[in-house]
């Protein structure tokens, strides 16, 4: 669970990445549909990102940036939704310069710390978004900048890509320990994408994972998120998972139980 000032919280997300972009672009629709399938199927926040190119481009220095992000706050406060805000994503190619990385965590930190309903992870898949791991010092650095400017609002840092060997594990463990030596409350993780008919028990085998990461930060008991990555149905086909759900689904759940925390990756084409 999250600790929100004095509430205690279990989260159970649902990617709606592109909801800043739809109200900046005037695509009020949009931000209202996906809010409403969070509401009616049980979420309780959403995973938004604060600024991209790969996707879509979103920028801070484009017009009604931060109007757009005031709207989408406001209609995800009126329907009682959280919003864990990813503030960069693509940063090697967005932000490449360490200040203005400094200067925009600075000011969604500020923007943050008034909005009770708010979260932050710092960076999205840090190994692949301008940082070499999830533990690179810079990132480290810009966690506790975060901290510094918003200090009751709840925040990650990045996500270790989930092991595939023995080694593999081992490191992303150590690098779950080193976040959350530095005392940020919540850790996340995205599990593994390697093709296999029975990739969804991946989430299963890894919970002696989630366990360890929580002994190893049993000091500061972070909170523990499992990002996954591409989506719910439970067979991978090409790049996206079929249509079978029943056995993925419920080892979503299972785990989100176990670890304390999931978020749901949306596909559209999976929605029914």
């Amino acid at each position: 669970r999250i600790k929100a000032g004095t509430a205690w919280w279990a989260p159970i997300g649902m990617s709606a990445f592109h909801l800043i972009h739809y109200a900046r672009t005037g695509n009020m629709g949009e931000v209202d549909k996906q809010l409403d399938l969070a509401v009616a199927n049980g979420i309780n926040f959403v995973r938004v990102f604060g600024a991209t190119q790969f996707l879509f481009n979103l920028h801070p220095s484009q017009v009604s940036y931060w109007t757009a992000v005031g709207f989408v706050f406001g209609k995800a406060r009126d329907r009682g939704l959280w919003i864990e805000l990813c503030v960069l994503t693509d940063a090697q190619l967005i932000m490449p310069v360490t200040s203005d990385r400094h200067s925009f965590v600075k000011d969604w930190a500020q923007f943050l710390r008034e909005q009770p309903e708010g979260f932050a992870e710092i960076c999205n898949e840090a190994f692949k978004n301008g940082f070499s791991s999830a533990d690179d010092p810079a990132l480290l650095d810009l966690g506790d900048l975060f901290r510094a400017n918003a200090p009751d609002t709840p925040y990650s840092l990045s996500d270790p890509t989930d092991g595939d060997t023995e080694d593999d594990s081992t490191d992303m463990l150590r690098q779950q320990s080193e976040i959350a030596t530095r005392g940020t409350p919540i850790l996340t993780l995205h599990p593994s994408r390697k093709e296999d008919p029975a990739r969804w028990s991946r989430q299963v085998d890894h919970l002696k994972g989630a366990i360890d990461i929580r002994q190893a930060a049993k000091l500061n008991r972070p909170a523990l998120i499992l990002n996954e990555p591409m989506g719910i149905a439970s067979r991978r086909t090409g790049n996206r998972f079929g249509a079978e759900d029943s056995e993925r689904i419920a080892a979503m759940l299972f785990v989100g139980m176990m670890v304390g925390g999931i978020v749901y990756h949306r596909i559209p084409e999976q929605d029914a």
